[in-house]
């Protein structure tokens, strides 16, 4: 909890260090609300010149715990009115370190066009990442796990339809990323796994999404959903063929003025000829990244939200995830269980964006984690 109430300090004050430096004595008014008198970055953030720091306390169990720090730039879109608020165009640019040596940065751009009705994502990044694998569990190696890194660099861009007086939209883009990944330790070496390989991904994505929430960071109210499919191919400049398919499904309950119950399930699956890290894992708060891994996964989480007062939240959450092979669908099956406590602070209230803290765990996992927005941010 020490960290997280660091970060929430750091963040509290992250807009006077970032002031115009021609004006050495900042203006405190614009971080007063002056709606109910509460620290508010809305009035600073609307400035195009003006970004916020997000120092980033890494708890993420796979990784061990480490640092980070994030820019993020949120441009209203006023013409759009209450609309351009929910939605702004977004930049951000970040990097991050953890204690078991990985490492990486990010640059981020989305933003809308043609009146809304064009929405455009650019990514590109490098990392160096060291995880654990446990699909090898089984009597033929004799081991429980085995530690490996994942250096990669690419990108990926693409582009959203938005039809006209509508929730639905299609998408599509296109991804490229170079990926070696090696061992960390020779000796655990399994049989016929290869020290070290290169994979190149090359792949077509294709979506289609609905969403009908009522705000893009930290919705109340509002269904969403989006399926998406990955193609990743040698005639593209891909290592292999392989295919990778995405549902995901939110939902949102404001049930009275206090209380909001909200719902996620996401399913993802793989197929063709794919490198053993690829495959899907389980998505929840509470339980590691990529620790519980098959061809195909099944993620869900439920949240219940409580009002303080116009400015904070409590809420509580538990999910159930559930992983299986294509070829053993019964010997391979995994399942955890999940949940934590969790709360959050009305940051911006114009963008109706919230940031705070979520305390999860599963029978293997405690970790604590700072959120930007909704903990399901992303479709």
């Amino acid at each position: 909890m020490m960290r997280a109430c660091l970060l929430i300090s750091l963040l509290t004050v992250s807009p006077f260090l970032l002031a115009d430096p021609q004006d050495p004595i900042p203006n405190q008014s614009k971080f007063i609300d002056p709606v109910d008198g509460a620290f508010d970055l809305s009035s600073f953030l609307e400035n195009p010149k003006a970004f916020l720091v997000i120092p980033m306390v890494i708890t993420e169990p796979a990784v061990g715990y480490g640092l980070g720090l994030t820019a993020v730039f949120l441009q209203p879109r006023e013409e759009a009115g209450i609309e351009g608020w929910k939605r702004p165009n977004i930049t951000a640019i970040g990097a991050m370190k953890t204690e078991n040596g990985t490492r990486g940065g990010l640059l981020f751009d989305s933003r809308y066009w043609a009146n809304g009705r064009i929405k455009t994502n650019a990514m590109a990044g490098a990392a160096s990442v060291n995880l654990d694998f446990y699909g090898f569990a089984d009597g033929a190696s004799g081991l429980n796990s085995f530690e490996y890194n994942l250096d990669s660099r690419g990108g990926k861009v693409g582009g959203d339809w938005i039809f006209n007086d509508s929730d639905w939209s299609l998408s599509a883009g296109y991804a490229y990323y170079e990926v070696e990944a090696s061992l960390r330790n020779p000796l655990d070496l399994p049989a016929n796994f290869p020290v070290s390989s290169s994979t190149d991904f090359s792949a077509v994505e294709l979506a289609i999404e609905f969403d009908r929430r009522d705000n893009f960071f930290s919705p109340e109210s509002g269904f969403a959903a989006k399926t998406t499919l990955r193609l990743n191919s040698e005639a593209i400049g891909a290592s292999s063929n392989f295919q990778e398919l995405a549902q995901i499904v939110i939902n949102y309950w404001e049930l009275n003025s206090d209380w909001i119950l909200a719902a996620k399930i996401e399913a993802r699956a793989i197929f063709g000829d794919y490198p053993f890290y690829a495959k899907p894992s389980i998505n929840q708060r509470g339980v590691a990244a990529r620790r519980y891994q098959g061809d195909y996964a099944l993620s869900s989480e439920l949240e219940i939200q409580y009002k303080l007062n116009s400015r904070f939240r409590v809420m509580g959450f538990a999910g159930l995830g559930q992983t299986w092979d294509r070829d053993d669908p019964y010997e391979n099956d995994q399942s955890v269980l999940s949940g934590g406590l969790g709360f959050r602070y009305r940051l911006a209230r114009k963008f109706g964006l919230d940031m705070g803290v979520d305390i999860a765990g599963s029978e293997e996992t405690q970790a604590i984690y700072i959120q930007f927005g909704s903990a399901w941010l992303r479709l």
